[in-house]
């Protein structure tokens, strides 16, 4: 079976800078079910709540990539995050 190339395109998106103390709570949600998604055990609680368990989350993503581990999610997290997350949604 001969693979055929995968057309891409580049999209550019403008992200909030989420902080563990000023974040709007649909934001942590949505942040929450992608380390769900992730398998994160136990499981987070899609509530909007970023406390230490979501910091501790954003600072290991932050190390595997090498990044900065600050515990807030900029360009750099959200760029780590999506190449982790979008290929687990292209597959459902």
């Amino acid at each position: 079976m001969t693979e055929r190339p995968v057309e891409t395109t580049q999209v550019t998106l403008t992200l909030p800078v989420l902080h563990p103390s000023q974040t709007p709570r649909e934001a942590v949600a949505h942040l929450a079910h992608m380390f769900n998604d992730f398998g994160e055990h136990p499981p987070f609680e899609e509530i909007g709540k970023y406390g230490p368990k979501t910091t501790e989350a954003v600072k290991r993503i932050q190390k595997e990539h090498g990044l900065q581990q600050t515990g807030s999610v900029g360009s750099g997290t959200w760029k780590a995050l999506l190449e982790k997350w979008l290929p687990q949604e292209a597959k459902r």
